[in-house]
């Protein structure tokens, strides 16, 4: 595989830092949802991070199995917030120790 394309790594450290930006503004309310939800979008945050790191290393295997985890991460926040019923936001907050 060829060598990471610039201008696509410049755009997903950029999204990056515009999602991390959203997640530091403080929330409105501080329901187990919210806090659930936020949590999740913060580890795929911490996931996308890695996948870059190991796709600019030339580790793509690896980097592949990491942007899975970031999509899963990612996914799931957003299932958190909107289609969680309280028992499975509950189960989840478990899981991350929220």
């Amino acid at each position: 595989m060829g060598a990471i394309d610039q201008r696509i790594l410049k755009a997903s450290e950029d999204l990056a830092a515009r999602l991390a930006a959203v997640l530091a503004v403080p929330v409105n309310e501080d329901s187990q949802r919210t806090r659930v939800s936020r949590l999740a979008s913060s580890v795929a945050l911490e996931h996308s991070n890695a996948c870059r790191t190991l796709l600019v290393g030339g580790m793509v295997p690896s980097g592949l199995v990491v942007h899975r985890a970031q999509y899963e991460a990612a996914v799931r926040a957003v299932w958190a917030f909107y289609a969680a019923n309280e028992a499975k936001v509950g189960e989840l907050a478990a899981s991350l120790a929220v």
